[in-house]
């Protein structure tokens, strides 16, 4: 009887028994690298994703590998696409795939009769693995250019949804996906997902759901929106966005571990982690997103007053929080509103994340909702003059109501935060701004201003660099916030 205790006391600690993240194998074309990436950021606390497995092959190329390519570990779930690769035009002369014009001799590198029939045999055996399976239709192929011909992925498709009908594995349409983001993009000659819609989304959501991976949340999702230059995207130093771990003074590694300061910083991280929020989302457009942790600042070792912002509303709230940042690099109102202008973008940027919240955050949906809490606007670095500046804010802060359908939206104008007569004239319109329109608070960052011999960087355009200058200055944020609501 001894002996069977100790040898489940055994297994239970050797984590035989644990209970372990699921396992995802995403098979795709070249295409699918940095989408595959974004799936295996957002999924991470609930999924083990890998992909990118051995490069990108045809179908033929994955039978002769399959075993190198599907490793000697179980997988719960297979997500493949075998297409580009397939459909592409090769030098003859070579065993390696080489892409040669069709023109100078290249043929095809399979054949609709070996495709199908690779494809099936594929299926066969991703299923005898026990993995559940999701095929991926290919994307749209924008332009013939000798190698790879619009209009071939569509033949491919076609052959491939039957295979899938067939053997009842579900497909996702990415080529009618991919069609939508590239109505969206801005070069309508070549095919990206600048601009458009990104391709990882769909991927998230067909693994969340057949994994049953969703995880409910408390709706609305309370929106706060900030906007603007350096100061709330934030310069702070992050000495290892891994795990906190000893560094430069004015770091948020240094205010974790030093001890001085860890009791009071504690809820950040320890020695062996960082820690995150999963009440609390941010959202950088075009950058990052995820729960609320380090590295949501101007780079990625880096933190912004999302921070602070996100650990004191989220502590306060019982919903769902979002913290959005529009990507604005640095921008001069001067030229905000001209036509397709900054301003434009940002809006249009918004209002398509924001009606496309599940794209980011799977455990989203239409019938969690979302409302908006507010503004936090930081202009002013860049403006010429304080006149036409504070026109220029009054008429941004005014728009932005209207189209937002929210007249009352409480907003926090951002003090400019650096010296000189310049910026002490910009700052006056930004108080004047504050004390004329309804609903309207001005909160001075100068106060924050962190000492540079406490600091890790010598500039003071990005404050020196300093951590906890700009994670304070987060806190203020949502007790001001806190006040308009």
């Amino acid at each position: 009887m001894k002996s069977i205790v100790f040898i489940l006391t055994f297994f239970l600690l050797s984590g035989v028994y644990a209970q372990t993240k699921p396992r995802v194998l995403i098979i795709g074309d070249s295409i699918y690298n940095e989408p595959s990436r974004k799936v295996a950021s957002l999924l991470k606390d609930r999924a083990e994703v890998v992909y990118g497995k051995n490069g990108s092959w045809c179908s033929s190329e994955a039978l002769e590998n399959y075993q190198k390519l599907i490793g000697d570990k179980k997988w719960d779930l297979i997500y493949f696409n075998f297409g580009l690769n397939d459909i592409m035009y090769r030098d003859p002369a070579t065993k390696q795939i080489r892409a040669m014009h069709k023109d100078i001799g290249g043929i095809r590198v399979c054949s609709e009769q070996e495709y199908e029939k690779n494809l099936r045999e594929l299926v066969k055996r991703f299923k005898a693995t026990g993995a559940k399976a999701i095929w991926g239709a290919t994307t749209p192929i924008v332009g013939s250019n000798g190698i790879l011909y619009a209009g071939d992925e569509i033949k491919f498709n076609k052959i491939a949804a039957k295979v899938m009908s067939d053997n009842k594995v579900p497909t996702l349409d990415m080529h009618k996906y991919g069609n939508e983001s590239h109505q969206k993009t801005r070069h309508a000659k070549t095919y990206n997902y600048k601009g458009g819609l990104p391709l990882h989304p769909p991927i998230v959501k067909a693994i969340v759901n057949e994994l049953k991976l969703a995880k409910p949340i408390s709706g609305p999702v309370k929106v706060y929106i900030m906007a603007g230059g350096p100061t709330v995207t934030g310069q702070g130093l992050v000495n290892d966005t891994r795990k906190p771990r000893a560094g430069r003074p004015g770091t948020l590694d240094d205010l974790v571990l030093n001890k001085n300061t860890a009791a009071q910083y504690k809820h950040l991280g320890n020695a062996k982690a960082w820690s995150s929020r999963s009440d609390v989302w941010v959202k950088w457009e075009n950058k990052i997103e995820g729960r609320l942790s380090v590295g949501y600042g101007e780079r990625g070792n880096m933190i912004g007053p999302e921070l602070g912002f996100g650990h004191v509303m989220g502590a306060q709230l019982k919903q769902q929080l979002l913290i959005y940042k529009p990507y604005l690099n640095n921008p001069s109102l001067g030229n905000f509103f001209t036509k397709n202008g900054p301003y434009q973008t940002m809006i249009s940027q918004m209002k398509l994340s924001l009606s496309n919240l599940s794209y980011s955050f799977p455990d989203y949906t239409s019938k969690t909702g979302l409302e908006l809490g507010g503004l936090i606007l930081s202009f002013g670095r860049n403006e010429k003059d304080s006149k036409s500046f504070s026109s220029n804010l009054t008429k941004l802060i005014t728009q932005m109501r209207k189209d937002l359908k929210l007249p009352q939206l409480p907003v926090i104008i951002l003090g400019t935060g650096l010296s000189g007569s310049k910026y002490a004239e910009i700052i006056k319109a930004q108080q004047s701004i504050a004390q004329k329109l309804p609903n309207v608070s001005f909160l001075d960052s100068r106060k924050f201003k962190p000492d540079q011999a406490k600091s890790p960087d010598k500039s003071p355009e990005r404050w020196h660099g300093n951590a906890e200058s700009f994670y304070m200055l987060g806190e203020a944020l949502a007790q001001e916030m806190k006040k308009l609501n």
